[in-house]
Order: structure tokens, then sequence, then C-alpha cells
């Protein structure tokens, strides 16, 4: 991803911050923040907010779970977001989740947890 966002040197170019496909790239060890570190957050324009179990879906991608369900620590990524000045947009991904309106009330209280952050 860095090589990309390096090779084309554009600064309209982002990358999507998703914590379970980081996670399943970080070798799913419930830190996805920690690539997100690497990449670095003024790299990052748009949050596909979900948690993950670390494993993968049927159809070979992250397994997509509600915020606080999975391992994904979740409440790190967003104080390293918010610390390095994060301005993306945010959406509540529930993507492949049985429960989407269960993954949307808490994909909402960890915005209101970040927003807390900020205030």
């Amino acid at each position: 991803m860095r090589a990309i966002l390096e090779k084309a040197n554009h600064p309209a170019l982002k990358v999507i911050y998703d914590p379970s496909h980081f996670d399943l790239m970080n070798n799913s060890l419930g830190k996805p923040h920690e690539m997100l570190l690497r990449i670095g957050v003024e790299n990052v324009g748009y949050l596909h907010l979900t948690d993950t179990d670390g494993t993968l879906r049927d159809g070979g991608t992250s397994k997509h779970v509600p915020c606080g369900d999975g391992h994904a620590q979740i409440d790190v990524s967003l104080q390293i977001l918010r610390e390095h000045g994060f301005k993306g947009w945010i959406m509540i991904d529930g993507w492949e989740i049985p429960d989407q309106y269960d993954a949307a009330l808490k994909g909402k209280k960890a915005i209101d947890r970040f927003n807390q952050l900020v205030g």
C-alpha cells in the first residue's frame, strides 16, 4: 500500500482503513492499528468501521463483526486516528453481518466514544 501511495505521489490519493482487512494483512493479531501507523493516518481518507474475529469468510475476505464483538481493538484505532488528525469519512460497515442493526448501534457507540475523546 505504501508503495502504491509513493508511486502515485498525489495528495488526492487516499486509502480506506478497514480494521478487518488491515487485521488480516497484519497476520490476524487483533492489532490492525499497527498497520494503520505504518501506512500513516495522513494517507487515510475513509474509515470502514467494523470489527473482526481474525478469520476468513467463505469468499476469502476477512470476516466482519460488530464493533466490540471482535478482537480488533477498535478504540485504539479511533484514538490513533484522532491523535493523528483524521478528517475523513466514517461509514459503519455492516457487510455480511447477520444483524446489521446491531452492527450500526455498536458502531455508533464507538463513534460516540471517539467524539468524547475529541471534545
